[in-house]
């Protein structure tokens, strides 16, 4: 979530600015658009609660929001990067923090553009060719060393979590499932029935989402449901409002970076996790990196890569 992300960030102490692509590049217009955003956001959840529920949540949001943005405003909240970067300045402004948001201009191809062939390819168009499993497609489109790192390292990609997904919504109980986050309104009902016809994971997500639920929000179900992140520890974790970093690689500047943040930082940092860590942890932290080894290993099992790499790797 970009408020996590800039939390974290801002509780490093180091960050001074933050750099993103995006559609467009006046950081000034996507800040005036946050701050319309922040001081009407009551107003705004009042109307999207009033309007239409057979119309998506992304096109009643739209509609929101024309009431209180100018023209030349209103014409940016609609490019998937701006939306992003409007969420990075929102959450900076909530801190009150001193960090500083610098917009750089997206160009060539647009977030959904599918041209591999393009000067720059989409990160959209080199997953969907990362699917036809032949990386001489990408030679061109991505830097050398990502091209290396694919060639010797098992990525994964959407439909390899189907047999893990297919598994889970299998066995668990219509109970179980109507506890997952986000699961509502009689959605674990229709996973259920949608897990029996699905034959790949596209399929499963083109039969489970809806207007009310958005590709975004049901791949979100979809990875809560592998990890068993139920509602109470979403509530919980959001409770207790701690954080951590793990830093899971760096190079010699970084190690110099890693020295100061050990000094500015107000969140426990971690290079490395192992028994004696964790016995001093107190129980909601606890819980927390542990279910983040979890997600890493499910990873790992997925890909067939090695356990608990992200935890044991000297940096």
């Amino acid at each position: 979530m970009p408020s996590g992300a800039i939390n974290l960030l801002n509780s490093l102490g180091i960050v001074d600015c933050i750099c993103f692509g995006a559609e467009c590049d006046d950081t000034v217009l996507l800040s005036s658009i946050a701050d319309k955003i922040i001081e009407n956001q009551e107003a705004i959840w009042q109307n999207i609660r009033d309007m239409d529920k057979n119309i998506s949540f992304a096109a009643n949001r739209s509609m929101a929001l024309m009431n209180y943005l100018d023209a030349d405003e209103y014409v940016e909240i609609g490019k998937s990067n701006n939306i992003l970067g409007i969420e990075y300045i929102k959450q900076i402004k909530l801190l009150n923090s001193s960090i500083e948001p610098v917009a750089i201009k997206r160009n060539k191809s647009g977030f959904k553009d599918m041209d591999i062939n393009s000067d720059m390819p989409s990160s959209t168009s080199i997953r969907y060719t990362l699917r036809k499993h032949d990386l001489s497609l990408l030679l061109t489109s991505v830097p050398g060393e990502m091209h290396s790192a694919l060639r010797t390292h098992n990525y994964v990609l959407n439909e390899d979590m189907f047999k893990l997904l297919k598994y889970k919504i299998e066995t668990m109980t219509i109970d179980e499932l109507n506890n997952i986050h986000e699961v509502k309104e009689g959605l674990q009902y229709k996973l259920k029935k949608a897990i029996i016809e699905a034959e790949d994971y596209e399929d499963l997500l083109r039969i489970v989402r809806s207007k009310r639920y958005t590709i975004t929000t049901v791949k979100r179900i979809f990875v809560n449901i592998i990890l068993n992140i139920t509602k109470e520890m979403f509530k919980n974790a959001l409770n207790y409002n701690k954080m951590y970093a793990h830093v899971l690689s760096t190079n010699k500047q970084g190690k110099l970076l890693l020295s100061q943040i050990s000094k500015s930082s107000n969140i426990p940092l971690f290079t490395s996790i192992n028994d004696n860590i964790l016995s001093n942890l107190d129980r909601e932290m606890f819980q927390m990196i542990n279910l983040d080894i979890f997600a890493s290993n499910t990873h790992s099992i997925i890909s067939n890569s090695k356990l608990n790499l992200d935890y044991t790797n000297k940096l």
